[in-house]
């Protein structure tokens, strides 16, 4: 666990912080390596978005059940001090580090159910989540943990989640497809950070599945409004701003979602290997001795 709050010694000044190459696109907030210890430097509003976090009820429940990484104060680095950072955190580490496009359908769908839930959990005090990407979360054991602390922001007044075109491309779509036309999504992943957009995804569903499983609002409408308004000069952010978006149209949002993903299903085609474990190839005798040579193996 990372002890709260630590104090930067002279050895941690001896070789400059390097910035974690795949922490860029928030100017707020970036992800630093000092040594062997895992850092956020925070400047501007994303001090101020940590500083409503922290006090939150949301933030000690999630501390307290594992479900965002475990995350105490620190001091700046001299180095990015003067650089203009302005508070510091450090994370607890992780031990393994895996990517969406290595994950199975259900860890991809357990960070989905997890990302929504947080995001729900946040918009209860007047919080939610910037962006929506399965890069950040990571997995301890086989449980999801949310790693990006500075993905949470204080609630802008009359805006819809900013997060939503980023879950379908990056979350849901890849489930959708692999769940209702078996294409598997890592090779999608892999090959692409953004993921699959509503238009492509729409092309890829067979027209018979354009319905159900929420395909119908998150795909098939959702590809005619990207269409629409591509190369449309209108502020739909700002009208929608001036109509009045609120909590509980975000809330309502999520919640079907969440309802939708949680209810993807996907069942893995059968192999030689399928049914490897039912089989009656081994004695009693012969699968205690083989469990017994493993765990000596396992365990030395």
């Amino acid at each position: 666990m990372v002890s709260r709050p630590t104090k930067m010694t002279d050895a941690d000044d001896e070789r400059p912080p390097a910035f974690d190459e795949g922490s860029f696109r928030d100017p707020l907030s970036r992800v630093v390596h000092a040594q062997d210890r895992v850092l956020r430097v925070l400047r501007g509003d994303g001090v101020a978005d940590f500083e409503t976090l922290e006090s939150s009820a949301f933030w000690t429940d999630a501390q307290a059940a594992g479900s965002v990484v475990a995350t105490g104060r620190t001091e700046v680095p001299n180095a990015l001090a003067e650089s203009g950072w302005e508070a510091a955190l450090e994370h607890e580490r992780i031990p393994v580090i895996s990517y969406p496009y290595e994950w199975t359908f259900s860890m991809l769908q357990d960070a989905a159910v997890q990302q929504l839930r947080l995001t729900r959990m946040a918009l209860a005090d007047r919080l939610l989540t910037k962006d929506a990407t399965p890069f950040n979360s990571q997995f301890m054991g086989a449980a999801p943990v949310f790693v990006d602390v500075g993905s949470f922001e204080r609630l802008r007044p009359n805006e819809p989640w900013r997060g939503y075109r980023q879950f379908c491309e990056l979350f849901y779509n890849p489930l959708l497809l692999q769940a209702v036309a078996n294409m598997p999504f890592q090779p999608w992943l892999r090959g692409s950070l953004r993921g699959i957009s509503p238009e492509v995804t729409r092309s890829l569903l067979p027209a018979r599945r354009r319905v159900g499983r929420g395909a119908f609002v998150n795909v098939v409408l959702h590809s005619r409004l990207e269409r629409k308004y591509s190369n449309n000069s209108r502020d739909v952010t700002g009208e929608i701003r001036r109509a009045g978006f609120n909590p509980k149209l975000i809330e309502s949002q999520l919640a079907k979602l969440e309802k939708v993903v949680s209810g993807l299903d996907w069942a893995e085609a059968s192999s030689t290997w399928s049914e490897y474990t039912d089989r009656s190839h081994y004695g009693e005798r012969d699968l205690d001795a083989k469990a017994t040579f493993v765990g000596e193996v396992a365990s030395a």
